[in-house]
């Protein structure tokens, strides 16, 4: 069971909601990827306990009551993540979330590798200077993608 913080909505209150969500928005949040986990990894501790008040402490080996963090297993798929964007930006020039599924998604389950790229991408785009921008024909041209749509891909910011 969950439980949720509601504060009162006053004028200011729903101005800092707009704003959040226009932000979310902008950095490519999805409703599917939603979750302490996320918010953790691109806002902070601090917005990730006031959206999920029930997750902000915890007790770790020695019985103490700590702050909550990510979880092993999470980080751990998420380096692995980041290692299969940046080797494939190394060897191609981009990433498509798509050949990040299909090559983890073995060793994680695809369903799992795929929401959890939902939950830390915009952190490794972050920590490595990062974008993803949706494919045009002269992106498909220069990468020589054969495919019928326009993915979206993840590339070095500086192209």
């Amino acid at each position: 069971m969950n439980f949720y913080a509601i504060p009162s909505w006053v004028i200011q209150q729903l101005k800092t909601i707009e704003d959040n969500s226009n932000r979310w928005k902008d950095n490519g949040y999805r409703i599917d990827g939603v979750s302490y986990d996320m918010f953790y990894r691109t806002e902070g501790f601090e917005i990730a306990a006031s959206i999920y008040p029930q997750y902000k402490k915890k007790k770790n080996d020695n019985d103490e009551i700590v702050n909550r963090t990510t979880t092993q297993a999470s980080d751990e798929r998420t380096m692995k993540i980041a290692e299969v964007i940046l080797e494939c930006i190394l060897n191609k020039g981009y990433c498509t979330k798509k050949e990040v599924i299909h090559i983890l998604g073995n060793q994680y389950r695809y369903e799992i590798t795929e929401m959890q790229i939902k939950r830390c991408l915009n952190e490794i785009m972050d920590i490595y200077g990062l974008k993803k921008v949706k494919a045009n024909k002269i992106l498909k041209e220069k990468y020589n993608i054969q495919s019928d749509g326009y993915p979206n891909l993840i590339l070095e910011n500086a192209i």
